[in-house]
């Protein structure tokens, strides 16, 4: 049995943010990406990022004569990784900076006028079965670093907003 649709963007997205790019990374985090966990304990090894639902809901749309769906759907991308007794956040801030990049590369254009996509292999989470981008839209917001807080983790962490927009037919 195929895979949910939206089971699939999750896994395509997990393979960009275990992607290197150039230059090669401070944080390797090959096997070190899942979704659907919130928090991470002593089985986790560091760096580490984690990717769910954000706790607000997206929207749908019907478009086409209710013959299809557009819809957005709100992730957070949320990483861990060693940090120092003196200032814990600062791997934190070099560590959302290289998985930003790695998001950017989901719709990354090449700057040589081209048109053409720089990480062909990621653009818009690759393609459908009938060769169609996976997604419409790829955005994500502003890096948010947290410290520790007991209350909510043991380890400081970063979150990175994502916004997922795609449209699907509406089947009978």
């Amino acid at each position: 049995m195929a895979d949910p649709f939206r089971l699939t963007v999750l896994k395509r997205l997990t393979a960009v943010l275990e992607e290197t790019l150039d230059p090669p990374a401070e944080f390797n985090t090959v096997g070190k990406v899942q979704r659907g966990r919130l928090l991470t304990g002593e089985e986790s090894s560091l760096p580490y990022i984690t990717v769910v639902e954000a706790p607000r809901s997206g929207f749908n749309a019907y478009v086409g004569g209710q013959e299809a769906t557009k819809t957005t759907w709100p992730l957070l991308v949320q990483g861990y990784c060693n940090d120092d007794l003196k200032e814990p956040t600062d791997a934190l801030y070099r560590f959302g900076h290289e998985v930003s990049l790695r998001l950017a590369a989901i719709t990354a254009m090449k700057d040589d006028g081209s048109g053409r996509e720089a990480y062909p292999q990621f653009h818009m989470l690759g393609r459908d079965d009938e060769n169609r981008p996976l997604i419409a839209a790829f955005e994500f917001g502003p890096l948010i670093v947290r410290p520790q807080d007991p209350a909510q983790s043991v380890k400081a962490c970063f979150y990175l907003p994502v916004t997922i927009t795609f449209a699907r037919e509406v089947s009978a």
